[in-house]
């Protein structure tokens, strides 16, 4: 028996990068601690990220995301295209969302003094400075 198969073709372009342009993305993405000892625990919406989460509680699940369209297309860029533009819609719409806090207020940049839960916008920076996602080799 002779078993013949052409694999599908795999993406030319296999990294999908998101980018934020905010002078401090770095401390919201992985969190920091403060001359004075105060802990910054990077952001759930981006942690989630990380692990291949997108969204607010784990509610866009990249793998199974991926799979679906690579049935529904039978491309495999197709599919990585389609899963990092759904990625990218999914952090974007994270500001929306309202998340839980520890239990006192906090005097925003922008003047607001918020408690728990809050969204995630203080002056509106790091939302308007996220990127498109970029198609890299």
């Amino acid at each position: 028996m002779t078993l013949k198969w052409k694999p599908p073709k795999l993406p030319d372009n296999k990294t999908a990068q998101y980018a934020n342009t905010a002078d401090y993305a770095l401390i919201v993405h992985e969190g920091a601690v403060l001359r004075g000892g105060t802990r910054i625990p990077g952001r759930k919406f981006m942690l989630n990220a990380i692990a291949g989460n997108f969204g607010f509680d784990d509610d866009f699940k990249a793998v199974e995301f991926f799979a679906d369209a690579y049935r529904e297309t039978g491309s495999f860029a197709r599919a990585f295209r389609a899963t990092a533009q759904q990625g990218q819609k999914e952090i974007k719409a994270a500001f929306g969302y309202k998340w839980a806090w520890p239990p006192r207020s906090t005097r925003r940049r922008n003047g607001e003094t918020v408690t728990s839960p809050r969204n995630i916008i203080d002056t509106g920076e790091l939302k308007r400075s996220q990127q498109p996602v970029r198609f890299l080799p």
